[in-house]
């Protein structure tokens, strides 16, 4: 994203200022950028006009789901629409924004009864979509664990003793949902399989670093490009492949041998309409805390929006880095200006 020009109006700071005051308003003004509902909200307005001559559905999953599903009905109302029909899934129920939209608890960050019956509720929502409606997936962090069900390839213990090795194993969230979402019912796009032909849409909040989209939330609406030889390397790289129940094993060699025991891949026809938008992301946040800092007269260089790692480590990294910016912070730093510099 381009960087945006300093607005005319910005004064320099003239004294020292409150460091802690100043931390506190750009920590806000990043929540406030990623809040799930206006996110949310901000996009469907955006949306083309034929979408109020549809059945809307709403089928939000995950931390934001509260949240992110009564910005929908609130956009719906305002249409004079409200809803078809869905389910809101989040690890703690609220109350529904909507007598059409069933509220349900599942469980985080390790599945359980909830998440299986969450599920099944699910299909059961699934099914009573037509092909000519509209379904509105609103999807955040926690979403792989909360539908968590099997596939057919796995028991539901087996699928529990998965997610509980995998969680243990020091991979990244985008790895862990490799290879959770090859053995959950609702991952690698057989969510929007399951609604195919209604149009789709679906909206993000993303929790995954880079926003790949087959990887937050085990992608329930995007195709899985792994391969199965991919997880079977990724289950021996991180010393799992020996750990895991034998029907994971099995199901992974055969899948080696046979194409067609792999998921749903990028391309396929039931999953080319479907529309994604990412709502709210940690580049969103960074951005928004670099305008506000523009306009309180820092000079905000982003360094990168990944982080990742053993936390001792990357802590370590992260105070090399900082220090040697404030070293350099008495000698000009190319391509800055004259106000202070923020990090």
């Amino acid at each position: 994203m381009d960087t945006p020009s300093r607005p005319a109006h910005t004064v320099m700071p003239t004294e020292p200022p409150d460091a802690r005051a100043v931390l506190i308003q750009l920590y806000w003004a990043a929540v406030q950028a990623v809040a799930p509902g206006p996110a949310l909200r901000a996009a469907l307005d955006r949306l083309p006009l034929d979408v109020r001559t549809r059945r809307v559905w709403i089928i939000a999953i995950g931390k934001a789901a509260s949240p992110m599903a009564a910005a929908a009905v609130e956009v719906l109302d305002t249409w004079r629409m409200a809803p078809a029909g869905g389910v809101i899934i989040a690890p703690r129920a609220l109350p529904t924004p909507h007598p059409a939209l069933e509220s349900l608890e599942g469980d985080h960050p390790v599945p359980g009864a909830r998440s299986l019956a969450a599920a099944t509720t699910l299909a059961a929502v699934a099914a009573r979509v037509k092909p000519e409606d509209e379904v509105w997936v609103l999807l955040s962090g926690g979403t792989t664990s909360l539908i968590a069900a099997p596939d057919g390839a796995v028991t539901r213990d087996e699928l529990m003793a998965l997610y509980e090795l995998v969680l243990g194993s020091g991979l990244d969230i985008a790895e862990m949902n490799l290879i959770r979402k090859r053995f959950s019912r609702w991952g690698a796009g057989r969510l929007a399989v399951a609604l195919a032909p209604a149009r789709v849409r679906n909206f993000i909040v993303s929790d995954v670093i880079g926003d790949d989209v087959a990887a937050i939330g085990s992608g329930p609406c995007v195709g899985d490009p792994s391969t199965a030889s991919e997880i079977h390397h990724l289950l021996e790289r991180a010393g799992l492949w020996d750990r895991v129940p034998h029907s994971v094993r099995t199901h992974v060699l055969a899948a080696e041998r046979d194409p067609a025991l792999e998921t749903p891949k990028p391309g396929t026809e039931l999953l080319a309409g479907v529309e994604k938008e990412i709502v709210a992301s940690n580049r969103v946040a960074l951005d928004a805390i670099a305008a506000h800092a523009r306009q309180l007269g820092y000079e905000p260089q982003i360094l990168g929006t990944a982080v990742a790692g053993e936390a001792a480590s990357v802590g370590e990294r992260l105070a090399t880095t900082l220090a040697s910016y404030c070293a350099a912070s008495a000698r000009a730093l190319p391509g800055r200006g004259g106000g202070p510099c923020l990090i």
